[in-house]
């Protein structure tokens, strides 16, 4: 059992991170995020030289961690260049990340890793098959600063698109754009089968966006109001409105009092000034904490949820933090 868990990130692998700066994962270990005599564990594993640590992302099948003294390290698979260097060779134990300047923000996807730096540009590298670099890379890319980006707040990364959070809660998105997920298609181009956005692209009518989160086909914003809004996929629900229905622009959620929202593969959850957590979306693996199977159009509370902080979510798990010990529930089949 952990404690004095600072935040935990969800994923296949889950990670936290300790009040001492270590890192400990727990679930899946061909990601490579544990070590390689470990199969698999339900056991929080610490990862082997990484310390100071401030925060943690969770990719696909990598991992990366955000140092207190401004700088990223990641670690695990590097099959899409999420260890960040610039191609696809394996990497034993864990890899220092070179960025321009020192980050101070930093987020994961699907193969793909993005950090906010000091000057407010943002630095993106991994995967990009489907523009989710944000700049003109056709497989995979060394980190480099996204075009167009400018004074961000925030980063937020689906499976595979990115949106940045710039000042005054303005948000602009790039990268895959099949569901709607960075936003209509007036700036996407369709390639070879797949509607993708090349280039950041500030959503018209949204501002006053605190933080965000990004799933396989939707995105999900809190606002300085304590509002929350989704975009995107709503195949399962997860655009949050009941319809059902692929929302092109950010759609208000019938939930008050936001503090922050977390985004899973085809599900959301939203963390209340009560304390209390509000999901919604795809559910056939439990995600939505509600002992049960069935997807949820609307928003739906869940049980013992009060007290909660640090909502975290991926996949089909979601994972927040009571008190300073990590609580998940969702997707078992790795212990993660």
């Amino acid at each position: 059992q952990l404690d004095d868990v600072r935040q935990v990130a969800a994923g296949s692998t889950s990670c936290a991170v300790l009040g001492d700066g270590s890192v400990y994962c727990w679930g899946d270990a061909d990601a490579q995020l544990l070590p390689e005599d470990v199969f698999q564990s339900p056991i929080p594993v610490q990862v082997a030289g990484l310390d100071e640590a401030q925060s943690v992302a969770v990719g696909g099948s990598f991992a990366c961690a955000l140092h207190r003294e401004r700088w990223v390290s990641c670690w695990g698979q590097n099959d899409d260049g999420g260890l960040g260097t610039g191609n696809t060779t394996e990497k034993k134990g864990v890899v220092t990340v070179e960025l321009p300047v020192d980050p101070v923000r930093l987020a994961a996807g699907s193969g793909t890793a993005c950090a906010v730096l000091i000057d407010g540009s943002v630095a993106c590298w991994g995967e990009a098959n489907y523009g989710q670099l944000g700049r003109d890379v056709s497989s995979v890319g060394a980190p480099a600063v996204v075009p167009g980006v400018s004074c961000a707040t925030d980063v937020f990364v689906g499976d595979d698109h990115g949106c940045a959070i710039s000042e005054g809660g303005k948000v602009s998105c790039w990268g895959l754009n099949n569901d709607r997920q960075t936003g209509d298609r007036a700036a996407s181009a369709y390639i070879e089968g797949n509607w993708i956005t090349p280039k950041a692209t500030t959503l018209p009518g949204l501002s006053d966006v605190l933080a965000g989160g990004g799933g396989e086909g939707h995105s999900c914003v809190v606002t300085k109001g304590k509002g929350a809004l989704c975009w995107g996929s709503n195949e399962h629900g997860e655009g949050g409105d009941g319809t059902g229905v692929t929302k092109s622009a950010p759609t208000a959620l019938d939930v008050a009092e936001v503090d922050a929202v977390a985004v899973g593969g085809g599900h959301g959850c939203a963390l209340t000034g009560g304390d209390d957590v509000w999901c919604w979306g795809e559910n056939r693996r439990g995600q939505l904490g509600q002992g049960a199977f069935p997807d949820a159009t609307g928003i739906v509370a869940i049980p013992d949820s009060a007290a909660g902080k640090g909502l975290s979510a991926a996949g089909a798990t979601t994972c927040m933090l009571v008190g300073s010990q990590p609580v998940c529930w969702g997707f078992n089949r790795y212990g993660q």
